[in-house]
């Protein structure tokens, strides 16, 4: 599959084998291809309505919720984001996106109803000046709740937690936890910006890095249960850079499903 444009972000798999991704700047599509690389039988190239320059542009991975049929992307543009809802056969599941109200440089993360979850959406943006969100949104495209950070803003994708509290980094140097009703339980500082998405492990523990270089590890009540140094900072894309060019951008990651016990982590080199 070739695209006029970068592929800046993961793609996503669902359970046949269907790979679903979007594009950078210049190309303003949405794509869905299947396990031999060809472009899915019946689905459309979808061409965003957003203004063209110097966005729109799709930096987060998808999010699909299987057991409701649906696909979650965000697309960004200068002034704004939007959280899309696409069915398999790429028909737009809302009227219109759900408006982000700033730029998303996050992902969405779906509440897995088959983890039990109720297929609550929840994505981050960068709000007006010295101000951000963390967005939980239903199902139907509406708005659930909405958490204001105040002089920060959420970069990393959300992780949840078996009880359905919403952990997520910051460029406060904090990592946030936010309960199912959009409440503050607590904050965990470290010591720089956390932008890589955490990760809930099976025994409890919530690890995330940072950009000082450390992996961290906290108990669910924000308590420190230990840190590791990497040498090299985990991150995703800064908002701020004067250039926005691939070398310039950053990415980590966390192995899905990983062993008990066990982390992988995206590191530059």
């Amino acid at each position: 599959m070739i695209t006029d444009s970068k592929v800046r972000s993961s793609p996503v798999l669902d359970s046949i084998g269907n790979i679903y991704f979007g594009t950078w700047i210049n190309d303003n599509r949405f794509y869905a291809v299947d396990s031999g690389g060809s472009a899915v039988t019946g689905w459309p190239t979808l061409t965003s309505t957003e203004p063209s320059a110097p966005y729109p542009q799709v930096d987060g991975t998808p999010a699909i919720d299987e057991t409701n049929n649906v696909i979650y992307y965000n697309s960004m543009f200068t002034s704004g984001g939007k959280l899309h809802a696409l069915r398999p056969d790429g028909s737009q599941k809302w009227g219109a996106p759900f408006d982000l109200l700033g730029p998303s440089f996050s992902s969405p993360t779906v509440w897995d109803p088959a983890k039990g979850g109720d297929g609550t959406i929840y994505i981050s943006s960068n709000g007006p000046a010295n101000a951000g969100y963390l967005f939980a949104v239903n199902p139907n495209g509406t708005q659930k709740w909405r958490y204001d950070f105040s002089f920060t803003d959420p970069i990393s994708k959300p992780a949840i937690g078996p009880d359905g509290t919403v952990y997520i980094g910051s460029d406060d140097n904090h990592l946030y936890a936010i309960d199912a009703n959009g409440d503050f339980k607590w904050r965990f500082q470290a010591g720089a910006d956390v932008r890589g998405e955490p990760l809930v492990g099976s025994g409890g523990a919530i690890y995330f890095g940072s950009q000082d270089n450390f992996l961290y590890a906290v108990d669910t009540e924000g308590r420190l249960l230990g840190k590791y140094d990497l040498g090299a900072i985990i991150s995703v894309p800064d908002p701020d850079a004067a250039d926005y060019t691939w070398e310039s951008w950053k990415y980590s990651a966390a192995g899905p499903g990983a062993p008990r016990h066990s982390l992988y982590g995206g590191r530059q080199r």
